[in-house]
C-alpha cells in the first residue's frame, strides 16, 4: 500500500509540474510552434505579430518572430525582432544567425 502511495504522489507531482511549465508558454508561441513544424510561415508570424501585442515582454515569441522572418526572407521584421528579443533577455544575447543560401 506504502508503493502506490508514494507512486500516486510522484506522478502527482509530474502531472503538477507538466501542467505548469505549459502554463508559462503563451497560446501565441504554441500556435506558432505548430506552425512553425507544418512550415506555415505566414501564419507562425501572424500568431507571433498578435501575441506581441498581449505579451510585449516576451523574448522566447520575439526569437521565435526572428525565426520565422528569416524563413520569409523578411530582413527589416527578423533585425527588428532579434533585437527586441536580445533588449528583453540575455539568454539570447550570443545568438548567432546563420543564414543559408537557398
Amino acid at each position: 500500500m506504502l508503493n502506490v502511495r508514494k507512486c500516486l504522489g510522484v506522478t502527482t507531482i509530474l502531472i503538477a509540474a507538466l501542467l505548469l511549465s505549459v502554463g508559462c508558454v503563451s497560446q501565441y508561441v504554441r500556435s506558432a510552434k505548430i506552425y512553425m513544424v507544418d512550415k506555415d510561415w505566414n501564419n507562425a508570424k501572424e500568431q507571433l505579430e498578435e501575441g506581441a501585442k498581449v505579451t510585449p515582454e516576451d523574448a522566447q515569441l520575439f526569437h521565435l518572430l526572428g525565426k520565422v522572418n528569416v524563413e520569409l526572407k523578411d530582413w527589416d521584421g527578423m533585425n527588428v525582432a532579434f533585437k527586441r528579443c536580445q533588449e528583453l533577455s540575455s539568454d539570447f544575447a550570443r545568438m548567432e544567425i546563420r543564414l543559408e543560401s537557398r
